[in-house]
């Protein structure tokens, strides 16, 4: 049995949209607890639940990109990637002298598709070396991986979980197309990346 912040965060991960109500009934405890815990985790440890649009599925490229930066200024660009709407990860690597992100751009040819990548960063001061990399398919992760130290549910946990969010919502699940974004769409999920919760 997970324990109640491991098992929060695989269901969000899972799918962020679960309600408190199927999270409890899978952990065995009352919504009011689950309900808790997330403000905790909120409070103490800056969970954040975001919606961001599946580039494979949208008009979007992933890039991972590494900065190499001295380590006076590695903290403070890290934390300025993380802000920004368009970074969906971050770490600190190297002993703290390399930047790993994982950032998102418009796949459309120009100048705003790829601000980060062209004007931003290399004007940014206090970096060394940039390497940018698309990522043309992701062999590990997606929506339903749990990157974390742990398997927090099991399989029959998961379905469950799966099951009742689909109850709850009233969906099947979408076809594995490749959609064209609407200025109204990309206005949801600029909303939806600050807060999707």
């Amino acid at each position: 049995m997970p324990n109640h912040s491991s098992g929060l965060i695989h269901a969000l991960r899972i799918d962020g949209r679960a309600p408190f109500s199927a999270i409890a009934d899978v952990l065995d405890v009352s919504a009011q607890t689950v309900s808790r815990r997330y403000r905790r985790l909120c409070a103490d440890a800056a969970l954040r639940v975001v919606g961001l649009a599946e580039p494979q599925r949208s008009d979007r490229t992933q890039w991972l990109l590494r900065l190499t930066t001295g380590t006076r200024a590695a903290q403070d660009l890290a934390e300025a990637l993380a802000r920004r709407a368009d970074t969906s990860w971050v770490k600190l690597a190297s002993g703290g002298t390399e930047i790993v992100a994982i950032v998102h751009t418009a796949t459309a040819d120009g100048p705003a598709g790829h601000a980060l990548l062209l004007h931003d960063i290399p004007r940014t001061a206090g970096i060394t070396a940039v390497s940018a990399h698309c990522v043309l398919h992701t062999y590990l992760g997606g929506p339903t991986a749990w990157s974390g130290h742990q398997q927090a549910f099991d399989a029959a946990q998961q379905r469950r979980l799966r099951t009742a969010v689909a109850e709850a919502a009233s969906v099947t699940a979408a076809p594995e197309v490749r959609a064209s974004l609407s200025h109204a769409d990309h206005d949801l999920l600029d909303a939806l990346q600050r807060d999707g919760a």
